[in-house]
């Protein structure tokens, strides 16, 4: 009702305000339970099929794994999760589109097939959790390996575990290594192309698959390879 110029509002009772708190709190409290249920199906299902040796509980462990290692925005982590999942591949490879940005387009080092990502993986030989800072292309002994950019060769090297050691400086920060290799058909200082053959894939350890180890390195850190490699 209104007197003059003054408006009396009718007092809302106080139960109402009950209901809505009421509503809220059991509003909050179900996203709550959701969430829990939601991280504990997660970690279920990761740590379930960590211990199992199939191929699908492989990929999808990688899955977890890189989604949370990757430096991407999470709605490319999303993407990307989705498009890998809904894939069929062959066993031991896992294929996963580029996610992130660069100015430099580089090529695959050699024509093989990509059998360990980037990201935290348990070592097969101590079962500790460590950083795989490159990835793996499994490929025959003797498959030429190309410099994926253009570049300086900045190193040539011995490794007891890696082999021969190539590193090529691209300029701005980036650079790339490869190891792994049995041969080297170049010599620190000297220039390359993208495509250029600079050296021949082996096996220095004699131990599992043949592959290249392909890292690369931006100011000095490493980052995810698939960022600059196109889309298998």
């Amino acid at each position: 009702m209104s007197y003059g110029t003054f408006r009396v509002r009718r007092a809302v009772p106080r139960r109402y305000y009950h209901r809505v708190a009421s509503s809220v709190s059991r509003s909050m409290e179900s996203s709550f339970i959701r969430k829990v249920t939601v991280c504990l199906a997660i970690f279920f299902v990761v740590s379930t099929t960590s211990r199992m040796p199939v191929w699908p509980a492989t990929r999808l462990t990688a899955l977890f794994r890189w989604a949370f290692t990757t430096d991407s925005d999470f709605t490319a982590v999303l993407s990307v999760l989705k498009r890998a999942a809904a894939g069929v591949s062959a066993p031991g490879f896992l294929a996963f589109p580029v996610t992130g940005s660069s100015t430099v387009r580089m090529i695959w080092p050699v024509n093989g097939r990509l059998t360990m990502m980037y990201g935290w993986r348990t070592d097969p030989s101590t079962k500790i959790d460590n950083l795989h800072e490159g990835i793996d292309i499994s490929a025959p002994a003797g498959t030429p390996v190309r410099a994926a950019a253009a570049g300086v060769v900045m190193n040539v090297r011995d490794s007891l575990v890696y082999g021969k050691v190539i590193e090529v400086d691209h300029g701005g920060g980036l650079k790339t290594t490869y190891s792994n290799c049995s041969e080297v058909a170049v010599i620190p200082r000297s220039g390359v192309q993208q495509g250029d053959i600079i050296g021949k894939l082996g096996n220095p350890s004699g131990v599992g698959d043949t592959h290249l180890h392909f890292e690369v390195l931006l100011d000095g850190s490493r980052v995810d390879p698939l960022k600059y490699l196109p889309s298998l």
